[in-house]
Formats: structure tokens, sequence, C-alpha cells
């Protein structure tokens, strides 16, 4: 299904601060994901040109 892989940015907000998933588990990170208040998928190319 998937042939190429992607560096793909997550950013999870709840409570007005953003939660890094990294290092969560699967389940973990979907209980996050279904309390957050917003989701935001940024691909790693946008997000490095914007800190530049």
């Amino acid at each position: 299904m998937f042939t190429q892989k992607r560096n793909i940015k997550i950013e999870v907000t709840k409570d007005k601060t953003l939660v890094d998933l990294k290092g969560l588990s699967a389940e973990e990170a979907i209980k996050v994901i279904e309390t957050a208040q917003a989701i935001r998928v940024v691909h790693a190319e946008e997000d490095n040109s914007a800190k530049q």
C-alpha cells in the first residue's frame, strides 16, 4: 500500500498545549488524538522551511 516513506509530523493540541506523540505506543497515541482539541499534519519540508 505505502511504497515510499514520508517524514510526516502530527501536531496534537490538548488544553492549549502541544503534545508530542513521539515515544508513545499506538494505543496511547490514539487516546491522545481522540481527546485532542486540534490536529495538524505537517510535512517535514514545510516544518523545516518555517524555521529558517
